[in-house]
This record gives structure tokens, sequence and C-alpha cells, in this order.
């Protein structure tokens, strides 16, 4: 093993969209050139809403999943494919890009490397809600007939509401 370490080239297959409610797979792609001892493996799905713009922007995360792998390793040269499963909650808003507000979603792959800056790296991933808005259905007239009651008929009218 040589003093100065290469570390790996880092890539993400994830679904285009994600829902709410429902879990999904993630996997991680590492290329290594030459052989890498490693601490740890660390893939975290993160939810954050931010307020402002620019400068004054300011964040709050509201989603932390954290998966922890491969610790104590030593990656061998070549590809390495490493699944992950993520439950994202059923009441997670959809990811919103505005002027004044953003809600984002990404997955981080870290790669903890002893004695070396790790490589790390945030994938972007689009959420979706999947709520349906509530029809609201309006009030129901029957009568007897569309022209309505004759003048000396009896008749009786009624409405069921919503």
């Amino acid at each position: 093993m040589s003093l100065i370490k290469k570390r790996p080239e880092v890539s993400l297959l994830a679904p285009r969209v994600v829902r709410p409610g429902r879990s999904f797979e993630v996997t991680v792609g590492l290329s290594v050139e030459k052989e890498l001892p490693t601490e740890a493996l660390v893939v975290e799905l993160r939810g954050e809403v931010i307020s402002g713009a620019g400068e004054h922007s300011w964040g709050r995360g509201f989603l932390r999943q954290r998966a922890r792998l491969d610790e104590g390793q030593v990656l061998l040269p070549g590809k390495h494919l490493r699944r992950v499963r993520f439950e994202l909650p059923a009441d997670a808003p959809s990811s919103y890009a505005g002027q004044f507000l953003r809600v984002v979603y990404g997955v981080e792959v870290r790669v903890e490397i002893p004695w070396w800056p790790d490589k790390q790296v945030l994938f972007p991933i689009a959420v979706q809600a999947t709520h349906e808005p509530e029809v609201q259905e309006r009030g129901r007239v029957f009568v007897p007939s569309l022209e309505g009651a004759a003048s000396d008929e009896a008749h009786f009218e009624f409405s069921l509401g919503s």
C-alpha cells in the first residue's frame, strides 16, 4: 500500500422520482484504481427546507436516514457496487424550488479514508407527493321533471348536501 492514497470515483443509481410513504433503493458505485483502506462507506438520505435568497438564506433539515457499510474494509482495484434501501415518510413534502423557498432532498455518499481527506459527493433526489386533491362534490337536487311541477299538483323536492 502506498503512502499517497487515491480517492475513489463515486456514482449513484437512483429512481428518477421518489414517492412519500414508499421505500426506494439506490445503488452506490465506487471505482477504485489502487487498493484503498477505508473506515466506512456512509450513505445518507437528507431532506432540507431552505428559505430566503442568496447569502441571506437559511436552511433546516427535516429528514436524515443513514446507512453505514463496509466498516474497516480494504477496497481492491475495480468497480464496487453497494445497495441501500431508504423509507421516505408518508408526510414528506414534495421537492420544490421557488424564489424564496426550496425543499430539497439528496443522497450523500461519503467514503471515510483513514488519515486522508474523505471522498464526499451529494446527489440530488426528486420527491413527488402522491396526494390526490380531494374532490368536492356539489350537492344534488332531484326533481320530478326538468320542467317543474304543474301549479295544481302537489310535489316534493329535496337536495342531498355533500
